[in-house]
């Protein structure tokens, strides 16, 4: 193992992490100061000898302090204070180890028992505090090796016979060779598990990234071929009338790129939200004007608004986002006859509004459901949309401090709702 002074400044704070393990475990922590405390007393009570009592005192005093200090929030750490907390944990793992010893070298057997215990305490504490090889876990190890061999002497000197005591030596040590081994594998295992999660969710990242720029570039590439193609078109044409329809396409593209940065924007967060008051029962009947040019007549639109909904958020956005929840009912729908249901109403759970879509569809199954809010994903086919829809939805309410869920119904179809806040009581 590498010396202090050579660490590492993110090798100083693993060590360090290391070290104050109780301070993130402190259910664990209080449950084993309580342990001892108990003990302390009754061990003073049962042998007479206030030694048993200062001790137990003495390691909760000890481990308070030394949870205390550790606790505290200094960046970075430093050499030196690594070491100040290694020395605290030797001296508690040394108070605590010596004690064991004692108790089970008192009387004739009577305790061995009780340090036995207090052994495989140790041990316990030792596999389950540890994920990787550190001081910390070196100092854990020496613990319960010590205390071990402390008890496995007291046991053999209580033995009467020769070769009784020659098997508890041996069927001593082999048991503490056998834990020395199993730590060692146990924290190889729980390295070698933890390097390969954080490799899994590193390549999980990448191509997300990779499927995110990808999409992105094609999109703009598609919308740049447009612009450049009608300008083009647009200088060599003759007439001016040919010239202004090319520059129309040219501008039309140029505002479907504007559209997509808003739809990319809204994923991650950032748009620049105009955030008032909006009427939803008025927003629905605007929108309902428009369903008629998207729903073919095959498709029935069921429309339940509760009078004086209104919600926090963007009006554009929110116009936007259930359009996109429509359109995506309708084309989970497709050739079919089907039924879409909205309906807006406030969730009492969460004293939110909420806006739901249902559709008659044949739902989701379990990983397209998982994947549905990633961008450019998409399960139609290419050219039949780009992928962002339910992206962008999701990235508006959880910005306007809300969320959309999925979900199957019962019945068959996709039950889509979308949840956003109502504004303060008094704001109106």
């Amino acid at each position: 193992m590498v010396s202090i002074s050579h660490l590492t400044q993110v090798e100083l704070d693993r060590q360090f992490r290391a070290v104050r393990i109780d301070d993130d475990g402190v259910q664990d922590l209080a449950a084993r100061l309580v342990v001892v405390f108990v003990i302390g007393i009754v061990l003073w009570r049962s042998t007479d000898q206030i030694l048993m009592l200062i001790w137990g005192v003495t390691y909760v005093a000890l481990n308070l302090v030394f949870w205390k200090v550790v606790s505290q929030e200094v960046e970075p750490i430093t050499a030196k204070r690594l070491r100040l907390a290694l020395s605290w944990s030797v001296f508690i793992s040394s108070w605590y180890a010596g004690m064991v010893v004692y108790v089970a070298s008192i009387g004739d057997g009577d305790y061995l028992i009780l340090a036995a215990c207090g052994t495989v305490g140790a041990a316990l504490h030792t596999l389950s505090t540890n994920d990787k090889f550190s001081y910390s876990a070196l100092i854990d190890l020496c613990t319960t090796v010590v205390a071990g061999i402390g008890v496995l002497l007291a046991a053999v000197s209580a033995v009467a016979s020769f070769w009784g005591s020659v098997a508890t030596l041996f069927g001593g040590a082999c048991v503490i060779g056998y834990f020395c081994i199993a730590v060692r594998q146990v924290l190889n295992d729980r390295e070698m598990l933890q390097n390969r999660y954080e490799a899994d969710v590193q390549d999980q990242k990448m191509r997300a990234l990779g499927q995110l720029s990808s999409g992105i570039a094609h999109d703009f590439n598609n919308l740049l071929a447009v612009v450049s193609m009608n300008i083009e078109l647009a200088k060599v044409a003759n007439e001016k009338p040919e010239r202004e329809k090319f520059l129309d396409h040219a501008y039309t593209a140029a505002e479907s790129g504007a559209e997509l940065i808003k739809q990319m924007m809204a994923y991650v967060r950032q748009s620049d939200l105009r955030v008032t008051e909006v009427n939803v029962p008025a927003l629905m009947e605007r929108l309902l004007s428009m369903l008629p040019r998207l729903l073919p007549a095959r498709i029935d639109l069921g429309v339940d608004v509760a009078p004086d909904c209104t919600v926090q958020c963007d009006p554009d956005m929110l116009e936007s986002a259930l359009l996109n929840l429509v359109i995506n009912a309708r084309d989970a729908i497709g050739d079919r006859p089907g039924r879409i249901d909205i309906s807006v109403g406030v969730d009492h759970a969460t004293s939110m509004v909420v806006i739901k879509v249902c559709d008659s569809g044949p739902g989701m199954d379990s990983k397209t459901l998982a994947k549905a809010c990633e961008p450019y994903f998409s399960t139609k086919d290419v050219g039949h949309g780009s992928g962002l829809g339910l992206s962008m939805v999701k990235g508006f309410a959880e910005q306007s401090g809300g969320k959309l869920t999925l979900a199957n119904r019962p019945v068959g179809g996709l039950d889509v709702r979308l949840y956003l806040p109502a504004p303060p009581p008094g704001s109106r």
